[in-house]
């Protein structure tokens, strides 16, 4: 299955990598250390355990403690993983919605030119707003408004996440291995990933899933307003992020709560009173904000997110068991290219057999990368009936549930799973847990096993901050999920923030070469187009194209050509004249 070149090496690596081979030999050292002599270090370990465990069983604290530190260590490695610059569709569609939300809006009116300023993933009637739904665009604004970043909603929404694995850990499982888990998430997620050095989301709906599961045992044992209340928080959040895995993994976890209801004999009355009722309350008003929102952005209470979108443009749907649509009438071939070349190309090849086979290894690797990677996939292959463990077997049956309906789908990324990661990493602690008792021939060596996972999974990201300020490109030597340090469209960022410093305001006027990537798309706008200093418009060689210039008269107009290396601008009335000549 065909991918953009730099998404595919940054999320579906190769084994062939530098961080990859790290973690292996670093393994497999582990191996012979455990094997002979097995208790390499135990003394060490041992302290650091009790300490450990101490801690853990503050559950409180050590909630606080994960987000805290998930919090510190992200700035930290600020110099050597910096404020992420957006690079695709999704992360300037989100940008567009945290702009929107900061102005006090929830959607912007259509502008009159609107076809200058058409885009992946952009809705522009009846309003120009993201054809996503509205929670990552609001976490994005959080940071917008209260720190003048959008991307510390991004570092904030991390560091909630990982708490509320934590969290949730902690209602299935012993605290202990509630914290493992939270830090073993923190290490791999909430360092070097896409998930909090760009803009495409994922924490949120993590935080969401984590919500939702970690409510279950809690309600069952003690069904307080508050449990209830973050089942209705989380259901919103999963919903409001990933609406097709949060729909599933939602329905999942009500079937889930209502069969433990079952289970434990509360008498009927305790449960509609304290559980059925307050969720049915909290449910209903959470439909009937969604409806609005709806409304507002689409049109009616009855038109998802993403469907305005996908009907204006896209011929490719998102399920391999549905048909390919009508061909629309495009009024930009870089857009035509993308949905008739890119997305229906690969929705051909997923359909046949062959297709369909490769795109589910497809799915396996990309998934397995992030969230596991050599270290975590270790006690996972020794100890598979981890998932099995009848402590943690409802959250693994709800994340059942949801891979099934994945595979259903024709694009998987990682974040498309993020409802499900606090179950994820639910079963790679209890798979460490094993790896910890196992003695073969009587010798602890899973012992000393047990204890070199997370170290290893440490080792990565310190290798990864050592390694970058020495120039070496982890796209190219993570092997892992790792971003690289130049990621986004910085040429773009340069010449906007060139346009930024010039004085007066500028329209930018953007001419691609008949190959141009379409997914390195520079023509995104803010909220409130004719407000902004720099306008990004489309050229169309039509009389629209005076329509602009005499709509713009009191800018300085350049014209940007993104395919010439390095970037051309010019003045486009000197280009005209010298083409009219």
């Amino acid at each position: 299955m065909s991918w953009p070149t730099e998404v595919a090496d940054v999320l579906v690596p190769g084994i062939r990598t530098i961080i990859v081979r790290l973690e292996l030999t670093a393994l497999a050292a582990a191996c012979v250390l455990a094997w002979d002599p097995p208790q390499v270090g135990s003394r060490l370990f041992a302290e650091i355990e009790r300490r450990f465990l101490r801690l853990a069983e503050r559950r409180r604290l050590a909630v606080l403690s994960v987000g805290a530190w998930v919090l510190m260590i992200r700035v930290a490695l600020l110099p050597v993983a910096p404020v992420a610059v957006p690079a695709y569709h999704d992360e300037f569609s989100y940008l567009l919605a945290a702009d929107t939300f900061a102005h006090g809006r929830l959607a912007n009116p259509t502008h009159p030119l609107w076809e200058h300023f058409e885009s992946f993933h952009i809705t522009q009637r009846p309003t120009y707003a993201s054809m996503y739904p509205p929670l990552q665009g609001m976490v994005l604004a959080a940071g917008k408004v209260i720190f003048g970043r959008a991307w510390t909603g991004e570092w904030i929404a991390a560091a909630a996440m990982c708490a509320a694995i934590t969290w949730m850990l902690q209602g299935w499982l012993a605290p202990g291995w509630a914290l493992l888990g939270g830090l073993l998430a923190a290490l791999r997620i909430a360092t070097f990933s896409y998930w909090i050095n760009t803009y495409f989301g994922g924490a949120v709906g993590a935080l969401g899933g984590a919500l939702l599961i970690g409510s279950l045992p809690r309600i069952v044992q003690t069904p307080r307003r508050l449990y209830v209340c973050l089942l209705v928080v989380g259901i919103g959040v999963v919903l409001n992020t990933r609406p097709f895995e949060g729909a599933i993994v939602s329905a999942a976890g009500c079937i889930a709560l209502a069969w433990l209801l079952v289970r434990k004999r509360l008498p009927l009355q305790v449960v509609i009173k304290k559980v059925a009722l307050p969720v049915g309350f909290g449910l209903a008003i959470l439909i009937a904000a969604m409806a609005y929102y709806n409304w507002r952005v689409f049109g009616s209470p009855f038109t998802p997110p993403y469907s305005v979108n996908r009907a204006e443009y896209a011929v490719s749907p998102v399920f391999i068991f549905q048909s390919l649509g009508p061909e629309p009438a495009y009024r930009h071939d870089v857009m035509r290219r993308f949905y008739l070349e890119w997305e229906a190309g690969t929705y051909r090849e997923v359909r046949t057999f062959r297709g369909f086979m490769a795109s589910l290894a497809d799915k396996w690797q990309r998934l397995e990368s992030f969230f596991l990677g050599p270290a975590l996939l270790l006690p996972v292959v020794l100890f598979p009936t981890a998932a099995l463990y009848r402590r943690i077997r409802v959250p693994v049956l709800i994340a059942i549930a949801v891979v099934v309906a994945l595979l259903t789908e024709i694009w998987v990324f990682p974040h498309y799973l993020s409802p499900m990661t606090c179950v994820i990493y639910a079963v790679v602690v209890e798979a460490i847990r094993r790896l910890r008792a196992w003695a073969p021939g009587g010798r602890p060596s899973g012992l000393l096993l047990s204890r070199a996972v997370p170290l290893t999974c440490l080792l990565t990201v310190v290798a990864v901050a050592a390694a970058r300020p020495f120039g070496i490109n982890p796209v190219t030597a993570s092997g892992l999920e790792f971003v690289s340090p130049r990621w986004g469209l910085q040429d773009r960022a340069a010449l906007l923030s060139r346009f930024e410093q010039l004085p007066g305001r500028h329209l930018a006027i953007v001419r691609y070469s008949p190959n141009h990537d379409f997914h390195r798309e520079w023509v995104y706008n803010d909220a409130d187009i004719d407000a902004a200093k720099v306008v990004w418009a489309r050229e169309t060689e039509t009389a629209s194209d005076r329509r602009l210039l005499s709509y713009f008269s009191d800018r300085r107009v350049w014209l940007v050509e993104p395919d010439v290396r390095p970037p051309r601008i010019s003045s486009y009335g000197a280009v005209n004249s010298s083409a009219a000549t």
